[in-house]
């Protein structure tokens, strides 16, 4: 639940109920929209904003990906943001 992926296919496809598509319209900007999709702030929004359980799975409501509190800093704080974050990760796997 929550958990993107980047999609580089490059045919046709189709895509299960229980996924979501984000067609970004500045290509740019998709390493920081993956980095922040995947970080702990997004991942808590997600838990305050689940429905389901019980019997059912958890799942979080289309209409609610455009409500995601996502911050959008100016294009080279982007990509600074996410050169840290490769770098750091590039560390913690040479552990």
């Amino acid at each position: 639940m929550g958990k993107p992926i980047i999609n580089n296919l490059n045919f046709d496809y189709s895509i299960f109920v229980s996924l979501a598509l984000i067609k970004l319209t500045n290509i740019s900007v998709i390493s920081f929209l993956f980095q922040t999709l995947n970080s702990p702030f997004i991942y808590d929004y997600i838990n305050e904003i689940k429905v389901g359980g019980g019997t059912h799975t958890y799942k979080i409501n289309i209409e609610d990906l455009y409500n995601f509190p996502i911050p959008i800093p100016p294009l080279n704080e982007q990509k600074r943001i996410c050169k840290t974050i490769d770098k750091i990760f590039k560390l913690i796997k040479a552990l």
